[in-house]
């Protein structure tokens, strides 16, 4: 069952090529139950575009929801989460170890940022992990105790889509409520 959450959660976290142009890194492109979300906020995770700022939101909406269902994720959590992939390694370690294709985002990000790419990666692993963690909860504690789940053989390939397609109507239709009840405006 987590290598099933583990992949929706890099489903959701996939990073995309972006086509960057000169960006105000204070804009505001969302405000979520009052705080604002800005375009540096985005550029931690995603490239600056629709889909971009759509995933980076709906992290922080189900980071909010998780929070407000009692759940809280402690920082040495989420460091262990870091660590368990890459034992023993810094952050800068690890970046020095991904291949060049992987890097070419996190170097196009660090332009838009004006960081250095190590600087970046770190940056994004706390936040990536911080999102992951809380969106893992969450999962666990709506989608895999609840009905969605009771129908459905996790083993079976055919099921597992049908639970990915259910988890991503649940996560659509929970920003929609945010934003229809105000707690949420994305520009």
């Amino acid at each position: 069952m987590k290598a099933i959450t583990f992949g929706l959660l890099l489903s959701l976290l996939i990073i995309a090529g972006c086509s960057n142009a000169d960006y105000d890194l204070d804009e505001v492109v969302a405000v979520l139950e009052g705080e604002e979300i800005q375009a540096k906020d985005v550029l931690t995770l995603y490239p600056l575009d629709d889909e971009g700022i759509r995933n980076y939101v709906l992290g922080e909406v189900l980071v909010q929801e998780s929070k407000n269902m009692g759940i809280f994720i402690s920082e040495e959590e989420i460091e262990n989460n870091k660590m368990a992939l890459y034992p023993g390694l810094e952050p800068q370690e690890i970046y020095e170890s991904l291949p060049e294709e992987e890097k070419a985002f996190y170097e196009e990000q660090t332009e838009i940022l004006d960081v250095t790419p190590e600087e970046y990666y770190e940056i994004w692993l706390d936040v990536h992990h911080t999102h992951s963690a809380y969106i893992q909860a969450y999962i666990n504690k709506v989608i895999f105790n609840s009905e969605l789940e009771e129908d459905l053989d996790l083993m079976d390939l055919e099921d597992l889509e049908i639970m990915d397609q259910r988890i991503d109507d649940h996560m659509n239709e929970l920003v929609e409520l945010y934003k229809q009840s105000g707690k949420l405006t994305v520009m």
